[in-house]
């Protein structure tokens, strides 16, 4: 990657760990391991970019505002991007979902807390950097933020499941033995955090997500983004998924996603753009600064 990114970069994987708790200490755990991974002694400046896919989007989301609070902790870092794959940031689609399973869901959640899902090797050189970690969720009970473009996200194939044996299997089949349902729920703070997301300065922010082909409705497994939000969202067309839950939870295999290389290169595009807009402006604040 450094020859595409024409600087140097690091891909680095958060590490898998059975998880327990809420959002927020999911939030807590992996902005503490990005802190972690700074070596201030050994980087001139490290611009970080996010990959997550499903849930892992929502606590790469929070990680974000997170910083934006205590950007005195990364020191010389920065998180420029956060690219998802497949996030529900509005909550996913109901139409994807039978009305039972979300009846179920619903009741579910008014006997548990607000809880949270989020669903290689450190490579270290100087100069300035660009970091990509992509939260993520292993199958099971076990989650792994991934990290890294194309290499990467074959390696999400598995990607980030939500489940519980109470939910209908409809929602099993998409998520994992996790405690994450109120979070999906919640319409306005779903909303709230993209306003304030898009309202951080300087920030990459693009969101991929499945559609399956039809004539008759979108066929998505997250909730379509309103019209004012709709430029940060590219559909992805899944030609041989079954339901959207199939889709959401193959998006990185090749066999079912005739898009997956695409995606990447896609992916790779986009940080390349912004990376090189932030080297102009700084470029520019320093001919100003002379």
């Amino acid at each position: 990657m450094n020859e595409v990114f024409q600087r140097d970069t690091s891909a680095i994987v958060y590490p898998s760990y059975k998880t327990s708790g809420d959002l927020q200490v999911a939030v807590e755990n992996f902005s503490a391991w990005i802190l972690d991974q700074l070596q201030p002694d050994l980087f001139d400046h490290t611009d970080i970019v996010l990959l997550g896919h499903s849930m892992g989007g929502i606590v790469g989301a929070e990680s974000i505002l997170h910083f934006q609070q205590h950007a005195h902790l990364l020191q010389r870092a920065s998180i420029v991007g956060l690219i998802a794959y497949d996030t529900p940031f509005y909550s996913v689609n109901p139409d994807s979902i039978s009305t039972t399973a979300m009846g179920h869901v619903e009741r579910f959640s008014r006997y548990i807390p607000d809880t949270g899902l989020f669903g290689g090797n450190d490579t270290q050189s100087r100069g300035r950097n660009v970091i990509s970690r992509s939260p993520s969720m292993t199958s099971g009970q076990r989650w792994g933020m991934l990290a890294g473009a194309v290499g990467a996200l074959g390696a999400a194939a598995v990607g980030a499941y939500i489940a519980r044996d109470q939910i209908s299997s409809a929602l099993s089949d998409a998520y994992g033995q996790v405690e994450f349902v109120s979070t999906l729920m919640d319409t306005e703070g779903l909303k709230e955090r993209v306003k304030k997301l898009l309202q951080v300065p300087d920030l990459l922010f693009h969101c991929y997500y499945v559609k399956l082909p039809t004539r008759q409705h979108q066929r998505t497994f997250i909730q379509l983004p309103p019209s004012d939000t709709t430029t940060f969202f590219t559909p992805i067309a899944m030609q041989h998924a079954e339901s959207e839950v199939e889709a959401h939870t193959t998006i990185f295999d090749p066999v079912k996603n005739d898009q997956y290389y695409t995606i990447g290169s896609s992916s790779i595009g986009l940080m390349v753009e912004h990376l090189a807009g932030l080297d102009r402006g700084k470029a520019t604040q320093d001919l100003d600064l002379d």
